[in-house]
């Protein structure tokens, strides 16, 4: 991502939560403060980046009572177009200073917005937004729509396209809180959940983690995780109470599809939850990383230094404390109300990055995606019953390599389901057990093997390649040069036994009777395979007794919602047994 364009910050007016940082003398600062649906535009529209001459383009802005009495389909319309831009400048297609151009553009045209042409103007500011960024290699082969996904969220907005027409049909809108809603503002919100989904999936690399949301409904914020709904609203003229009143257009859809991503984990504790939702909602990017660039000065944007010391945030439910504080409370700092705990869990968090990039722990360019994995690791922490006293000790010793191990775990059987074997193999040892589980499955087996191939660098004609080699020969019919290869194919043959095609199954066991006596070969094989489906029963007394053998099929289950515990249980109670041999 492009660094931000580095402009001053306005002194007539104050930004919407701007902790007067900048003054040394608070007491002092008299610049004017924003409010209402006015703090709302400004927030949305400097936060990523300031553009130039700022306290202008602020000074042109309607009065709130002007916007206040637009009908309401002339809200809705202004909300989306403020709402979009600013998820184009985070996303970095366009500048905060074009931004602002194609919104006065839009506020030029609001009174004649209506409900019936509200979706053709909203295709005309598409265009207009096209023809402003001008075709280039991304975007001249792309239809509006394509476009419009991928000047709203970059690449991560042309991630799983050919689903959006099927998911959006399905999406269904709640009939008491949706009622009387138009089409086209359905459209809007449509889109607003698809994008914001593919966004933290990129953000936090990985994908489907949870199921796609299926019910929508308009309100303040909730996720259903029964029913995978989401309550939310984009809307500039529900304002919160603050220092400034006003809140970030995007609060409630970022704080929830925060709760969906990490809904598949069954927490242990409640705050996991709310800081999933609290380091998806301020609606950070890798922009933050210019932070920790020693060249810049004061006039770093909004997003960068809310990542440093707070503030810039404009969403919090509570009256008596504030998100993304400087300093929380001294009596807030041991409470176990749960968003209180995740807000001082998400502070703990950037502090202790800030901390690892000065004593250079950690490089400042892998400062948001490491952030972003953080999230991940405290999840599975919480999921194997770690207290919060682990947890943050957890956080205060950073352990990069720990963290990495955590996150990869379970990313690597996503990768795999993906069919994004390269990444798999540069993840090293760490692919291997989830890669040898995929051997038993015809659907990957032949490039689960030639993954494992690479990632051992092994030698044409050694034996354990040999043994691999055997899987790719299946794949392909190759039955008379399986059997060339001996006793190095078994494992391979067995595993073909369970293939859900009759015929190879029939091939594999002529194979095995012309290969010989081969069982006492198997007989290692055989138990790990038979682990999968012991576990698939519930049987696991019988999984245990196995030992050793059942430890790969133990490793991808602990990950598993449902049986993750007992799955954990068993591989503690088989590492008890070895130690005690």
């Amino acid at each position: 991502m492009d660094t931000p364009a580095i402009n001053p910050y306005p002194t007539e007016y104050k930004l919407p939560g701007d902790k007067s940082i900048l003054t040394k003398d608070k007491s002092g600062d008299d610049r004017q403060s924003l409010l209402g649906p006015k703090a709302c535009i400004v927030h949305a529209l400097t936060f990523h980046e300031i553009p130039p001459k700022i306290d202008q383009l602020i000074e042109k802005l309607p009065d709130n009572e002007k916007l206040e009495e637009l009908p309401n389909i002339q809200k809705e319309y202004l909300s989306f177009t403020v709402y979009s831009l600013k998820q184009m400048v985070a996303a970095g297609t366009i500048s905060a200073e074009t931004a602002w151009s194609l919104f006065y553009g839009e506020w030029g045209k609001i009174d004649s917005v209506a409900e019936d042409n509200f979706k053709g103007m909203r295709e005309a500011f598409m265009q207009g937004v096209k023809t402003k960024i001008g075709d280039n290699d991304s975007t001249k082969k792309l239809s509006l729509l394509e476009f419009e996904f991928y000047a709203r969220a970059g690449k991560a907005g042309l991630a799983q396209y050919e689903r959006y027409d099927t998911w959006a049909k399905d999406l269904i809108f709640d009939k008491y809180t949706c009622k009387g809603m138009s089409e086209a503002t359905k459209d809007e919100y449509r889109k607003a959940l698809w994008l914001e989904m593919r966004i933290i999936e990129k953000q936090i690399g990985i994908s489907k983690l949870n199921e796609d949301v299926r019910i929508f409904e308009l309100g303040d914020g909730k996720y259903h995780i029964q029913i995978t709904g989401i309550t939310g609203t984009i809307d500039l003229f529900k304002v919160s109470t603050s220092s400034q009143s006003g809140r970030a257009i995007d609060s409630t859809i970022k704080a929830e599809i925060g709760h969906w991503m990490f809904g598949v984990f069954n927490f242990n504790n409640l705050w996991p939850q709310e800081l999933m939702d609290r380091m998806n909602i301020i609606g950070y990017t890798e922009r933050v990383n210019v932070a920790f660039d020693n060249t810049l000065t004061e006039n770093l944007p909004p997003e960068a230094r809310a990542f440093l010391q707070g503030g810039f945030y404009l969403a919090s439910r509570e009256a008596d404390y504030s998100n993304y504080p400087e300093e929380l409370p001294e009596s807030k700092k041991n409470s176990y109300e749960k968003h209180e705990v995740a807000e001082y869990v998400e502070r703990l968090i950037r502090k202790r990055m800030i901390r690892a990039v000065k004593g250079k722990e950690l490089s400042s360019k892998d400062v948001y995606k490491t952030y972003r994995k953080m999230g991940v690791y405290i999840a599975l922490l919480d999921f194997e019953r770690k207290t919060k006293e682990e947890i943050l000790e957890k956080i205060e010793s950073f352990n990069l390599k720990e963290i990495d191990e955590y996150y990869n775990s379970y990313k690597i059987p996503w990768l795999i389901g993906e069919g994004k074997w390269e990444e798999v193999i540069k993840l090293g040892e760490a692919a291997i057990p989830a890669l040898e589980e995929k051997l038993i499955d015809e659907h990957s087996r032949k490039e689960a093997a030639e993954a494992l191939i690479k990632l051992k660098g092994l030698k044409e004609g050694s034996p354990k390649y040999k043994e691999l080699y055997a899987y790719l020969l299946i794949d392909e019919g190759k039955w008379e040069e399986v059997i060339k290869l001996g006793k190095y194919a078994s494992f391979a043959l067995v595993t073909a036994l369970y293939d859900e095609n009759q015929g190879i199954r029939a091939k594999a066991a002529k194979a095995l009777g012309e290969i010989g006596d081969i069982f006492a070969i198997l007989t290692k094989e055989y138990k790990r395979l038979y682990a999968y489906q012991l576990i698939e029963e519930g049987k696991w007394e019988e999984v245990i007794k196995l030992g050793e053998a059942a430890i790969p099929a133990l490793k991808i289950t602990v990950f598993d919602e449902s049986i993750g515990e007992k799955a954990a249980e068993a591989l503690k109670k088989i590492r008890q047994m070895e130690a005690e041999e």
